[in-house]
């Protein structure tokens, strides 16, 4: 008996040891296409936060947020595909590619209720990703991205402005981030280091993703959603000018911050923290609700 108890309490530790020697590791899954993607667990239990970055970012873009979030919820940060530590071989960096990298990790766990928040092209990723998962134990939060309703960006006008990125990618898109990402309030430091983290991506994977993430057309995916009774939160600074009546006919519920840039949730990280826990709080309390 007391071989047998030690052999049950010695595999128990095991467990513990094991979840606690991931917590904060770089795990990898394959995506749809065989594609490598990187991510990372912390915290644990039945509710998953899911971080995804935006263009020619990757999952430390969420440090800010991990620390507090793991207190409460299982937290996990994704490198989408070309990005970060996640694979590079793919032909074509669409946002349905991507959508398929963030279900490749979501098969992995074992979760109640999933909220995705997906900054930038993040949030038309997680959309694409909602689109595809079979379930509707998901809920989304799109944080700074749409202003107006969703339309797509081609033609002219659109190849004027892809045209200097192609010409030279590390110069453009440095000073892109510069002029039209950041308030006066910004943090120097935070822009600089932006600037030039983004700027050194992979032109390849970052001129492809671009392309695809403006010359889609989100509203047949949004109406879906919409029909599903998907949550879809947008969480947007009011640095650029917000036509939150058009969004709200979409199916957007909107909160606004201020006195910040395009990456709220690194400039004002208590104040982002505190909007998400309590939309995520507000979305429990309505799940209790028996009509």
């Amino acid at each position: 008996m007391k071989r047998c108890g030690l052999f049950i309490l010695s595999a128990v530790l095991a467990i513990v040891f094991s979840c606690q020697t991931q917590e904060g590791k770089d795990q990898y899954c394959k995506s749809s296409d065989g594609v490598k993607i990187c991510y990372t667990e912390y915290g644990q239990g039945e509710e998953l936060i899911v971080l995804i970055h935006g263009w020619s970012c990757d999952k430390s873009y969420w440090s800010k947020q991990v620390d507090y979030f793991k207190q409460e919820y299982h937290v996990v940060t994704i490198d989408l595909g070309g990005h970060g530590k996640s694979g590079l071989n793919r032909d074509n960096w669409t946002m349905s590619a991507y959508g398929d990298d963030i279900n490749s990790v979501l098969k992995k766990m074992d979760f109640q209720k999933a909220y995705l928040a997906g900054h930038s092209m993040g949030s038309d990723v997680i959309l694409e990703a909602a689109n595809k998962w079979g379930e509707n134990n998901i809920e989304l939060f799109l944080v700074d991205r749409f202003n107006d309703t969703p339309m797509p960006w081609i033609g002219e006008s659109f190849d004027n402005f892809l045209q200097p990125f192609k010409d030279d990618f590390v110069t453009a898109s440095s000073q892109w981030i510069k002029q039209v990402m950041f308030v006066p309030e910004s943090d120097p430091e935070l822009i600089e280091w932006i600037a030039k983290d983004m700027s050194q991506a992979d032109p390849k994977v970052a001129l492809s993703a671009m392309e695809n993430l403006f010359s889609n057309d989100y509203t047949p995916i949004i109406n879906q959603l919409k029909q599903r009774h998907i949550p879809m939160t947008l969480i947007n600074s009011d640095y650029q000018p917000l036509k939150i009546d058009n969004l709200q006919k979409v199916g957007f519920e909107v909160v606004t911050m201020s006195d910040c840039g395009h990456f709220v949730m690194m400039e004002q990280p208590e104040t982002f923290n505190n909007i998400l826990k309590g939309m995520i709080e507000k979305y429990d309390e309505s799940d209790l609700i028996v009509e």
